[in-house]
């Protein structure tokens, strides 16, 4: 599943290190099959995906794919820094040794000019296991200081944002502060990834978007003041395929349940995946599994009932159940991230999908975060999530937790 804020303050950090030790900026460099006439042209960013100490050489993925075998030598400064460090003297030198596959990389030096070698000055990292341990701290903030919904209401005057708030234990509203120094993001059209949100006023903000909001609530839950906000405007949809529009990156897809009728944009950071008959039949084998449990749960809690003094046993039996259906849903996240990705050229007509999107400007058009496509049965059952209420813009619409690991039930189709 995709990373929040953390790559792009990891990016931040680098560059700002590289320019308070050299005192240079770093600007970015071509991709493969560009050429780098300007000496400006001289990093690289991306995750470590082989090292060789002894070569003095680590391949590096970049964020737009392109491959990069950054090479160095006894006057390359190695440094590591934690998430989000910006000052230069907190940094630690290591050695290539150090580097690990997973590492977040920055390197500044020299590029060839087919972008394909990078002869290094410096190298900047960032460990996978700090960023996860880093991201791991930051979604339990969120878990434990955090409020999602939808807008309701909003007061510019006071700078009050009137929230519905949906929980197992039902609606409730909210009222956000907006007023001080707060972080005000909206979710990019083509991307449920907190990295690709960018910066809005609360005049940006309209009724009916969803929100995600980390701060402080007050001891009876009606009101909350606000450090970060971040919204969006998300909608789930479906049907079938009737036209496709390469020129424009376009996918118009019929609704049969709702009769209605969506072009679809496909954006540079939209993901497209298939679902495989193999994943399918496991999804269908889990599902069963998960009715079973169900029902052996329910079994358990009626017994306890009429057993009088074992109702709480049953509880717990079946509260431990819950848990494991929480883990599928995890394990639904993983696997949809392991789908096989494909492109526009990959549709065609007739196909079923199933797509979460970004709302366009009238209810005929959207941008694609997610769509899905492959086996009629399963997208047919992800479809029944139409009509359900959204939780939370990080997960707007998909069961389990599938795009952004957010709020949404743990339900798998």
């Amino acid at each position: 599943m995709k990373r929040v804020l953390f790559i792009c303050l990891l990016c931040i950090s680098c560059a700002t290190l590289a320019s308070a030790i050299f005192g240079q900026t770093a600007t970015n460099a071509p991709g493969a099959g560009q050429t780098s006439s300007s000496a400006a042209q001289n990093r690289v960013v991306g995750e470590v995906t082989a090292v060789d100490a002894a070569g003095g050489a680590v391949t590096l993925k970049m964020d737009d794919g392109h491959t990069v075998t950054v090479k160095t030598d006894n006057r390359t400064a190695v440094l590591r820094v934690r998430p989000g460090e910006t000052r230069s003297e907190n940094a630690e030198h290591i050695t290539l040794a150090d580097v690990k596959v997973g590492d977040r990389l920055f390197a500044r030096g020299t590029l060839s000019t087919d972008g394909s070698n990078l002869a290094a000055r410096q190298l900047v990292i960032t460990s996978a296991t700090a960023i996860a341990q880093a991201e791991g701290q930051n979604r339990e903030d969120w878990r434990r200081r955090g409020v999602s919904g939808r807008i309701t209401a909003l007061n510019s005057s006071t700078k009050e944002i009137t929230v519905e708030s949906r929980s197992r234990e039902g609606a409730q509203v909210v009222t956000i502060n907006a007023s001080g120094n707060v972080k005000i993001l909206r979710y990019a059209p083509d991307s449920a990834d907190a990295a690709n949100a960018t910066p809005v006023s609360l005049a940006d903000l309209k009724v009916g978007d969803q929100i995600r909001a980390r701060g402080d609530r007050s001891a009876d839950g009606s009101h909350f003041t606000a450090e970060e906000i971040i919204v969006g405007s998300f909608i789930r949809t479906g049907g079938i395929v009737t036209a496709i529009n390469p020129a424009t990156n376009e996918v118009t897809i019929k609704n049969d349940q709702t009769g209605n009728t969506v072009t679809v944009k496909i954006g540079q950071r939209s993901t497209l995946r298939r679902i495989t008959p193999e994943v399918a039949a496991q999804l269908a084998q889990q599902r069963a599994q998960a009715e079973q449990q169900r029902a052996q749960a329910g079994g358990v809690g009626a017994q306890g009932r009429t057993q009088g003094g074992n109702g709480n046993a049953g509880g717990r039996e079946a509260g431990a159940r819950g848990g494991q259906r929480g883990a599928g849903g995890r394990n639904f996240q993983q696997m949809f991230d392991g789908l096989p990705a494909i492109g526009i050229a990959d549709l065609k007509k007739g196909d079923m999908v199933f797509v979460v999107a970004s709302a366009g400007a009238d209810a005929s058009h959207a941008t694609a975060v997610t769509l899905v496509t492959g086996d009629a049965d399963f997208i047919t059952r992800l479809l029944r999530f139409q009509g359900r209420p959204q939780r939370g813009p990080n997960s707007p619409g998909l069961p389990g937790d599938v795009v952004g690991g957010g709020t949404s039930p743990r339900e798998q189709p």
